[in-house]
């Protein structure tokens, strides 16, 4: 009677593999912390999406400033200026009309202030800055003073929506000089993601079976960094983000 041989086992003969457990911890890319790159949350359900936004704020710059676009009346019991997680001092509760871009400055009156020789970048840049809104023109600037590494948040940005178009390059221009005055940008949206969140260097999205369900949420890539785990397209849970864990472990 011939003999059995055994089958080799996996890893002998050379062949190594390596899958990891569905609980290895992962951590999202250094740039969405460390860097200027700007970078929007999504979703549908608040709850999950903007303790995401103040995990990652915490980590980018525990003194974050923190906007806040809903009436404290109305903001989720989970939310993290709610939960008192913001100091009082980096949060301001601001009206959505108040985010309304400003009428910037003419053409003809840029003329006369500017030096001939400005190079057009700059020029640019000016007339950018002159179209946020006057909140912006006097938070931005604040937080550049303040130096080390100033982060901007802004929560449930879709109450501004109707204020601006939802074109990739109107966004873009506002990005770009917030960018340029040194200051990190991080935002949440509620709701379905409109075209123009691609202006933002790093776009994620929150998804949650239902509100009550958030903890079992997960966060895909849609732009940004690649690197695994997170490939473009692919979805990862929440509980698997150590810092998220760390955020979640507060509300015990």
């Amino acid at each position: 009677m011939r003999e059995l041989r055994k089958r080799p086992a996996l890893g002998s003969c050379g062949l190594h593999l390596s899958v990891p457990a569905v609980s290895t911890p992962v951590d999202l890319p250094a740039e969405v912390y460390d860097t200027l790159d700007s970078v929007i949350l999504w979703g549908e359900h608040s709850v999950a999406v903007n303790l995401l936004l103040w995990t990652i704020a915490r980590r980018a710059n525990p003194r974050a400033l923190w906007v806040t676009l809903c009436p404290p009346e109305e903001l989720p019991p989970h939310d993290p200026v709610a939960l008192g997680w913001v100091h009082p001092d980096r949060v301001r509760f601001l009206r959505p009309e108040q985010f309304a871009p400003s009428r910037g400055v003419e053409t003809p009156t840029l003329v006369r202030v500017v030096r001939p020789d400005e190079p057009q970048e700059n020029v640019t840049l000016l007339t950018d800055f002159l179209g946020l809104p006057q909140t912006l023109q006097e938070l931005v600037p604040a937080l550049a003073v303040e130096g080390g590494h100033p982060v901007l948040v802004v929560e449930f940005s879709e109450r501004i929506s109707r204020y601006y178009p939802s074109d990739h390059a109107s966004s873009s221009a506002l990005m770009r000089v917030i960018r340029s005055e040194g200051v990190k940008l991080l935002s949440s949206f509620i709701g379905q993601g409109r075209p123009d969140r691609f202006a933002f260097d790093h776009v994620y999205r929150v998804q949650s079976p239902t509100r009550e369900e958030w903890r079992s949420s997960t966060v895909t890539r849609e732009q940004g960094s690649p690197g695994p785990p997170f490939e473009m397209g692919v979805a990862i849970p929440l509980q698997r983000l150590a810092r998220f864990r760390d955020t979640i472990e507060q509300l015990k």
